[in-house]
Parts: C-alpha cells; structure tokens; sequence
C-alpha cells in the first residue's frame, strides 16, 4: 500500500492526462494494485510460511514501485 500523499500525487497526473481512457484503465490498474498489495499485506494466509509471505509481499511492492514509476512518467 502505499500512503496518502503519494497516493494524491497519482490522482492529480492521472487527473491532468490528456487521454481519458489511458487515465481511467491506469487508475482502475492502479486501485486493483494497492487493493491486492493491501490484502496481501493485512490477511496473512495462515499456509503460507513467513518466507513465502514475505517473498509475495516483497514481489507486489516492487510491482507496485515499477507501476507507480510509470505513472509518474507521464508527469511531464
């Protein structure tokens, strides 16, 4: 998950874009992210080891790190 003011930093590029299609499927990709890196992060699946967890909670931040990075590439 990521915090508030990071959060309001992609609202306002998505916000700004010239192309509203582009901006509702990132902003769809972009809530669909941040709502499975929660759940990942808060309901820990009791089968899984502490590494495996750890291992699926480190792939989706670095999925949403590389997502965000796009998004804000079109800050320009």
């Amino acid at each position: 998950m990521i915090d508030t003011q990071n959060t309001d930093k992609i609202l306002e590029i998505l916000e700004t874009l010239s192309d509203e299609e582009l901006s509702v499927n990132l902003l769809k990709e972009f809530s669909d992210k941040n709502k499975n890196f929660g759940k990942l992060l808060l309901n820990r699946d009791s089968n899984l080891t502490h590494d495996e967890w750890k291992k699926r909670c480190d792939e989706a931040q670095k999925d949403m790190d590389d997502f965000l990075a796009k998004i804000e590439s079109y800050n320009f």
